[in-house]
């Protein structure tokens, strides 16, 4: 089944302003960081997006030490089923 061009032209939209936040950070382009950068992209996620603009707010950046991780990126997926 082909995408359509809506879905295409959003999808690839999210994944530019996920690359362009990554490039922006100088963090690296894993996957990680594409999907944390993906989903913040898409704001499916409002934890994950309070998060990281709490972060942000407090010191204006946000390290690759504090892009969230593991146990609780894992626990805020299960918050959108």
């Amino acid at each position: 089944m082909a995408a359509s061009d809506a879905d295409f032209e959003r999808t690839i939209g999210l994944a530019e302003a996920a690359l362009e936040r990554i490039k922006a950070l100088r963090h690296p382009a894993n996957p990680h960081n594409f999907e944390v950068w993906y989903t913040y992209a898409s704001s499916v996620n409002p934890v994950l997006n309070q998060t990281i603009n709490a972060l942000v707010s407090d010191s204006g950046k946000i390290t690759e030490a504090q892009v969230p991780s593991g146990m609780w990126l894992e626990l805020a997926r299960r918050d959108l089923r």
